[in-house]
C-alpha cells in the first residue's frame, strides 16, 4: 500500500466500509429479484392481506375488471374440459331442472283437470270415483294409467370413450356384445349432437324409439345412463333416473372421468347398489287398482240412484218455487194486499204465510186467494195483525204505492192526490170496468175520509176498415169474422155501460167513379149491412151511428186496386162532446 492508499484509508475508512456494505446488500437484492421462487416466498405472506383489503375497498371495480377475463376463462374451460364442468354442475342443475319440469307438469295436470271435469261418460264416472278413492286428482290418475313403462336394462357408459362402465338388467340377464352396444350408442349420440349443434350451443339426444320400447339417455358429462324402457317413460321415472345418475357422479366423479378401460378402477359394487334400485321403480310408483265388475255395477247403480235423487230434489224445488210465484203474483195483482209485504214459503205440501197486516179481513183475504188457486197445500197463516199509525206520511206512501200498482196495467193511467183525508183521483181508463174497483180500493186506505173521482173514459182506438168490390154491398165471410173479433175484443155489447158518452160511427165512403146517386145507395147499403150484422151479434143499435161520407178524402187513381181502397166503411169511436 503506498502513501496515497494509506492516506485514503486513514481519511475515508468509515465511508469505505459503508460503501462495501451497500455493494454487498445490492448484490443480494439483484440476485433475489431474479429468483421467481424467492419473490413468491417473500410476497406470499403479504398478498392475501393485500387482496382482501383491495376487494373490501373496491369490490365493484375489481368485478368489472375481472368480468371479461372470467367470461373468457369459463368459456375456455367449457370448451376444453366440458365433462368436468358438467360433472360439477349436474347435481345442482339437475335438481333445478327437475323442479322446473315438475312445475310445468303440475300446470299441465291442472289444465287436464279443467277439461276432464266437463266430460261425462260411464268411463269418466268410473275414473272420477277411482280418483276420489285413491285421493288423487283425475288428471294424475289419467297420467298414471297411460304411462305404464317398465325399465328392462340400464347401461352406464363413459362419455369420452364410449366404454361400458356398468350394465344391469331386470332379470339379471347377461347381454351379449354389450360393449359394442355402448360404443354404437355413443357414436349415435355424438353424431346426432354434432349434426344438430349450431355455433356454441350444446344439444343432447334424449330418447331413441324402437317399437313399443325406448332408450332413454340421461347425460351428466363424463358418463351417461342409457335406460331401455318398455312402454311410456313416466315423469317420476325420469326424476329417479336423474337422481340415480347424480348420486353416481357425485360419489365416483374422479374415477369415472379418469377411466381408461380398466374396470378395476371403478367401484362396480357401489355403482350397482345405486343403479339396481331403478328396477324397483314400478313398486315405488302408484298403481291404478283395478275395480272389479261387481264394484263397477255397485258404483253405477249408486250413481243412478244419486242422480235420480238430485233430479227429484231440483224438480220438487222447481215445483215449490213455481207455486210461490203463482201466489206472489196473485198478491201483487190484489191492490189491497200489494200495499203490504207478505212472505210466501212452500215446503213440500205446506205453505207458510208471514207478514204484518192491519185488518183481520186482509189476513183472511190472503188465505182465501191461496185456497182459490187449488194448489192442494196445507196453509199455515202466520200473518201478524197490527194497527198501522194513521200519519199523513204513511197514508200518502200507501196512496203512491197504490198508484204504481194500477199504472203497470195497460188499461189504466192514474194519478192521485191526498190532502187532509181527501183523495182526488185523476186519470184515464179504457172502460168503466175498473173504475168502481179503483174508487173502492182507495176508499179502503186508512185515513181516506172522502174520495173525489175525476177519472175519464177513453176507449182504445178502433182502426178497422171494411173494403168492398165495385157495385157490391154484401158482407163476405172474412169481413164477418173481422166484425165478430171486434165485438169480442171491445165488448161492444156493453157500449153504453163500458164507454159512457161514446158511440161507434160507421163512416161509409165511395170511390167517386160513376153515377153519384148509385154510389150513395151502395155506400148506404154497405154501412147499414155492417150495422145490421153488429146488431145480430148483440150490439145495441142505438150505440151505432151510420155516416155516408161520399167520396173518399184521399186522392185515389182510377185503377182497380186504388178504387177498392176508396170503397170502404171505417169504424171509429166518437164522443158526444165531439159531435
Amino acid at each position: 500500500m503506498n502513501d496515497y492508499e494509506s492516506l485514503k484509508e486513514l481519511l475515508l475508512h468509515d465511508e469505505t466500509q459503508t460503501i462495501r456494505a451497500l455493494e454487498k446488500e445490492l448484490s443480494v437484492l439483484l440476485k433475489e429479484t431474479q429468483d421467481p421462487d424467492l419473490i413468491i416466498k417473500r410476497l406470499k405472506p403479504v398478498i392475501a392481506d393485500l387482496l382482501t383489503q383491495t376487494i373490501a375497498n373496491s369490490s365493484d371495480d375489481i368485478a368489472k375488471a375481472m368480468a371479461p377475463i372470467m367470461g373468457d376463462a369459463i368459456k375456455e374451460q367449457v370448451r376444453t374440459q366440458k365433462e368436468t364442468i358438467v360433472d360439477a354442475l349436474y347435481p345442482v342443475m339437475g335438481n333445478m331442472i327437475a323442479k322446473f319440469v315438475s312445475g310445468a307438469l303440475k300446470e299441465t295436470i291442472d289444465e287436464i283437470n279443467a277439461k276432464v271435469q266437463n266430460n261425462f261418460s260411464l268411463e269418466a264416472l268410473q275414473r272420477k270415483i277411482k280418483a276420489k278413492l285413491k285421493g288423487v286428482s283425475e288428471s294424475e290418475l289419467l297420467l298414471q294409467e297411460s304411462e305404464l313403462g317398465n325399465i328392462e336394462t340400464v347401461f352406464l357408459i363413459h362419455t369420452a370413450s364410449g366404454l361400458m362402465l356398468w350394465q344391469g338388467s331386470r332379470h339379471d340377464e347377461v347381454l351379449n356384445e354389450a360393449e359394442m352396444l355402448s360404443a354404437m350408442l355413443s357414436a349415435i349420440r355424438s353424431f346426432v349432437n354434432e349434426w344438430i349443434a349450431k355455433s356454441d350451443d350444446a344439444f343432447e339426444l334424449s330418447t331413441i324409439d324402437y317399437g313399443d320400447s325406448k332408450i332413454y339417455l340421461e347425460v351428466s358429462g363424463s358418463c351417461y345412463l342409457a335406460v331401455v324402457v318398455h312402454g311410456e317413460i313416466r315423469a317420476k321415472m325420469q326424476e329417479r333416473i336423474r337422481a340415480a345418475l347424480s348420486d353416481v357422479t357425485q360419489a365416483h366423479s374422479d374415477a369415472i372421468s379418469g377411466f381408461n378401460g380398466d374396470s378395476a378402477t371403478i367401484d362396480q359394487d357401489a355403482i350397482a347398489s345405486r343403479l339396481e334400485k331403478l328396477f324397483d321403480l314400478e313398486e315405488a310408483m302408484p298403481k291404478a287398482t283395478p275395480i272389479s265388475k261387481g264394484v263397477k255395477i255397485f258404483f253405477f247403480i249408486s250413481f243412478i240412484v244419486a242422480l235420480i235423487g238430485v233430479i227429484y230434489f231440483y224438480y220438487m224445488q222447481h215445483v215449490q218455487e213455481h207455486k210461490e210465484e203463482i201466489i206472489k203474483d196473485r198478491f201483487y195483482r190484489t191492490p189491497e194486499l200489494n200495499l203490504y209485504k207478505i212472505d210466501v214459503h212452500v215446503d213440500g205440501d205446506r205453505l207458510t204465510l208471514r207478514g204484518v197486516l192491519p185488518y183481520e179481513r186482509l189476513k183472511h183475504l190472503s188465505q182465501t186467494i191461496v185456497e182459490d188457486e187449488g194448489l192442494d197445500l196445507t196453509i199455515d197463516n202466520e200473518i201478524v195483525l197490527t194497527r198501522i199509525l194513521d200519519t199523513p206520511e204513511a197514508i200518502d206512501e200507501k196512496r203512491a204505492l197504490l198508484d204504481s200498482v194500477y199504472n203497470v196495467q195497460d188499461d189504466v193511467v192514474l194519478a192521485s192526490q191526498y190532502d187532509k183525508g181527501l183523495i182526488v183521483l185523476k186519470g184515464v181508463l179504457v172502460n168503466t170496468r175498473k173504475k168502481s174497483e179503483i174508487i173502492e180500493n182507495y176508499a179502503k186506505l186508512v185515513g181516506a175520509e172522502n174520495i173525489v173521482s175525476l177519472l175519464g173514459i177513453k176507449p182504445s182506438r178502433i182502426d178497422l176498415n171494411i173494403h168492398f168490390d165495385t157495385a157490391y154491398s154484401s158482407l163476405q165471410g172474412s169481413q164477418k169474422e173481422m166484425l165478430e173479433t171486434l165485438v169480442e175484443d171491445f165488448e161492444l155489447k156493453r157500449i153504453s155501460h163500458l164507454y159512457p158518452g161514446y158511440t161507434l160511427h160507421l163512416n161509409s165512403y165511395t170511390d167517386g167513379i160513376g153515377d153519384v146517386k148509385r154510389n150513395h145507395v151502395y155506400a148506404t147499403q154497405r154501412a147499414e149491412n155492417i150495422q145490421s150484422y153488429l146488431s145480430e151479434l148483440g150490439v145495441d143499435r142505438n150505440d151505432l151511428h151510420v155516416n155516408i161520407m161520399g167520396r173518399s178524402p184521399k186522392d185515389y187513381n182510377a185503377s182497380i186496386d186504388d178504387s177498392r181502397q176508396a170503397r170502404v166503411v171505417q169504424l171509429r169511436w166518437v164522443h158526444s162532446d165531439d159531435l
